[in-house]
């Protein structure tokens, strides 16, 4: 019994001394952008971390998007190394002290919480944001986060730290923090056709207004979204020999996952790609309902990943599209002709896919 309350004691100060060092890290960074919302995080992160680089001022990321990555300030990457164990909002410790080694003046980091628990951790004590960028509320992760818009917002605001400047496009974010800026910055038109993934007008606002809050001029600003690596997951299309394979698979909520949907239907015809996780089943349900009421069915579905078959009878039972199996995705992707869109789940069997998919076109180019 001693030893063990011993023990514990010891556990104690261990952690309290972590914290107290972790604290002093923080405060050796000026800036610390912390990137949350339901959509575009990994992108938003990758774009607002590279337009501070192109600013000069020397910036470490950390996303999570398809893979967890470290992003060092001249552009280079690193996993983040995790040897074997599940994701753990914890792993933000050794991020912090990467950057302080590195002299980091500021870091932006994709949040990686859900509940409202670990939400109000990363803003309170692991990451204390000077800036939280929030992408959008759209309903997902029903069961950490909630059902509605309003209780989604409700949870992401517990990671805005009490002295976070909080940036925008939606004015419900202001009940929190200390100020709201909404992203109203000037996107030059134009300024982004060749950029080598797709940058949505709203993304661009938001780290422009960031770009702007900070005195980052507008050259810069555009210059470092130019200069931002795509995560795989903001890769959308990948054209093979007789098919169009539109990526979808980071589309996490109903509203984007539709909206992919529709695109494909204005060009034409398509088949559905499902990529089912158990861990997201949620997921099946709600996407398979928005895309029967949108209206933009696809001729075929197919289902790969988890629990394929009682996935493939949801999918005939709400929208009475024909659904098969998918053993092989890289080969019935090449087997199909005209569009094929991919959608559920971008990690695992769907980064995995894209990865193969992505090689296989630039080979034949």
């Amino acid at each position: 019994m001693v030893i063990a309350v011993i023990v514990l004691l010891a556990l104690i100060l261990l952690g309290a001394a972590e914290n107290i060092l972790h604290q002093r890290a923080l405060r050796r960074i000026p800036i610390r952008v912390l990137v949350n919302g339901t959509r575009g995080k990994t992108t938003v992160t990758r774009m607002a971390a590279s337009v501070l680089n192109a600013a000069g001022i020397r910036t470490y990321a950390k996303t999570t998007g398809s893979e967890a990555r470290w992003i060092l300030p001249d552009g280079s990457e690193r996993p983040c190394r995790r040897a074997g164990r599940p994701a753990c909002i914890m792993e933000q410790l050794p991020f912090i002290r990467l950057a302080v080694r590195g002299k980091a003046r500021a870091v932006v980091v994709e949040c990686m919480a859900q509940r409202v628990e670990n939400q109000r951790l990363m803003g309170d004590q692991l990451i204390r944001p000077t800036h939280v960028l929030m992408t959008n509320a759209y309903v997902d992760h029903v069961e950490e986060i909630g059902n509605t818009e309003e209780e989604t917002l409700a949870v992401l605001c517990q990671s805005v730290a009490d002295e976070s400047i909080v940036l925008a496009h939606d004015e419900r974010f202001g009940l929190y923090g200390k100020k709201l800026v909404l992203a109203d910055a000037d996107v030059p038109q134009g300024a982004f056709d060749q950029c080598p993934f797709p940058v949505h007008e709203d993304n661009a606002r938001l780290v422009m207004t960031l770009a702007r809050e900070l005195g980052i001029g507008v050259e810069d600003a555009v210059r470092g979204i130019l200069n931002a690596k795509p995560d795989i997951g903001m890769v959308k299309e990948v054209r093979l020999d007789g098919v169009y394979v539109r990526n979808a698979f980071a589309a996490n909520d109903p509203i984007s996952f539709a909206a992919a949907a529709e695109e494909c239907a204005l060009l034409g015809p398509y088949i559905l790609l499902y990529h089912h996780r158990e861990d997201r089943a949620y997921r099946l349900e709600a996407f398979a309902r928005a895309l029967r009421d949108s209206k933009h069915l696809p001729e075929r579905i197919g289902v790969m990943g988890d629990s394929k078959a009682w996935s493939a009878r949801y999918w005939n039972r709400v929208t009475h599209v024909p659904t098969e199996l998918v053993t092989d995705p890289a080969a019935w992707v090449k087997q199909q002709r005209g569009q094929v869109l991919c959608g559920g789940n971008i990690k695992g069997e769907g980064r995995l896919l894209m990865e193969r998919l992505i090689k296989e076109a630039q080979e034949h180019v």
